[in-house]
């Protein structure tokens, strides 16, 4: 490596550049972040903050059984377009995730904004197994120091 100086300017560039980095690295993984979200939604009925959703009403629990559908807990996936609506976005350093389908209002409605948050847990798993490992190489490329995250 050259001098420190720059070390230092190559380090101040990734640092001016981090948010761009990290919207990046997000994005990337918007497929993860999403199957983690809906698998949680889907197997076991639960919002971002570990509260569970409920059950069907009679009524609604006797049509899914029909469309041999899961009827034993709210999933929210019944033609799966709201699933297939849902998007990844990354702003002011924060994970947003949404839907565009028309049911998506009246969702959020009913069963809480947190519909659509990930867990702190799932959280916590993206920042150690994807987002740390990412930032390292960044860091490493710059000249072998190891840092942690």
């Amino acid at each position: 490596m050259g001098s420190i100086d720059e070390y230092i300017v190559k380090l101040d560039n990734l640092a001016n550049s981090m948010d761009i980095r990290l919207r990046d690295i997000v994005l990337r993984n918007k497929g993860a972040l999403l199957s983690t979200l809906k698998l949680r939604l889907f197997q076991k009925s639960l919002d971002g903050n570990y509260n569970f959703l409920g059950t069907y009403a009679p009524m609604t629990k006797r049509r899914k059984k029909k469309k041999g559908q899961i009827s034993n807990r709210v999933t929210l996936r019944d033609t799966g377009d709201w699933y297939n609506s849902m998007f990844v976005d990354f702003k002011s350093n924060t994970i947003l995730i949404d839907a565009t389908d028309v049911k998506n209002d009246v969702l959020k409605d009913i069963y809480g904004d947190a519909i659509l948050d990930l867990a702190e847990q799932e959280v916590e798993f993206f920042v150690d197994t994807k987002l740390d490992p990412e930032l390292q190489r960044m860091i490493d490329d710059l000249g072998n120091i190891n840092i942690d995250i």
